[in-house]
């Protein structure tokens, strides 16, 4: 078989308790319950050079990694959510957030950045021991992943807690509906574009308008959560258009 650039070859052989058991390959396996995963990327310029773990047919995967190590994967993932991104997805960045089509949002629980779009790309979340991994089709690998919370509190960029949001909609602290969220966008109530929701912030990072989504109705008074305090001034790189929203 003739393999283009940048091809995943994967592998998954079932244990058993036979002397030479049998390996079966399936296209896109990740890894399940009792299984060891070998995956190879190898790229056109030295696919010819590089030995094959194992005497074994191949077959193209569609989640591709850049790095030629084969991977051994003995402990036990277990996929937690398989679903899409909701919207518009632009790769890892900081500690972004991710919404999930199912209503689902995780956040970034470690710092990385690589530029990636898509839209609506097909998301998985896997469990591997305590840690959570979000794997997004076309990206070259899964980043660790922690569960939002119900309530997030949105700063300014002096550190002052100015409001928080919860599910598609955010509140000023005192509970009062003032924007809703669509992927990463930031939108009033009305639907015009605001921003984006980075971190804890809703800032400018120059993205364009992608345009009015409409109002939603209005989903209610939640309550306040109280007041976090002040966490801080911290510079993001980006302005600060929380207060758009309120206008």
């Amino acid at each position: 078989m003739s393999l283009g650039a940048n091809h995943e070859v994967t592998a998954c052989r079932d244990v058993c308790s036979a002397p030479n058991p049998r390996v079966q390959w399936t296209v896109g396996i990740r890894p399940t319950k009792m299984s060891f995963i070998y995956t190879q990327a190898v790229s056109r310029f030295d696919r010819e050079s590089t030995p094959a773990p194992l005497p074994l047919m191949q077959t193209v995967g569609p989640f591709g990694y850049t790095t030629r190590k084969i991977k051994l994967r003995q402990e036990i993932m277990e996929v937690v959510t398989e679903s899409k991104i909701d919207g518009e997805f632009s790769g890892w960045n900081g500690e972004n957030y991710y919404r999930l089509i199912n209503g689902e949002i995780w956040q970034q629980a470690r710092y990385k950045y690589k530029y990636h779009y898509a839209y609506r790309p097909n998301a998985r979340v896997v469990k591997e021991g305590t840690k959570y991994y979000l794997e997004v089709d076309g990206m070259d690998e899964m980043i660790e992943v922690r569960r939002a919370s119900g309530t997030n509190y949105l700063y300014d960029s002096r550190g002052k807690a100015v409001g928080f949001w919860r599910d598609k909609y955010v509140y000023s602290l005192n509970g009062n509906p003032i924007g809703q969220i669509k992927g990463t966008h930031v939108h009033k109530l009305s639907g015009a574009y605001v921003g984006e929701l980075y971190k804890d912030m809703v800032v400018d990072k120059h993205i364009g308008n992608p345009g009015n989504i409409g109002n939603p109705g209005n989903p209610g008074n939640p309550g306040s959560p109280g007041n976090p305090g002040n966490r801080g001034a911290v510079n993001y790189g980006y302005p600060d258009v929380f207060e758009e929203l309120l206008n």
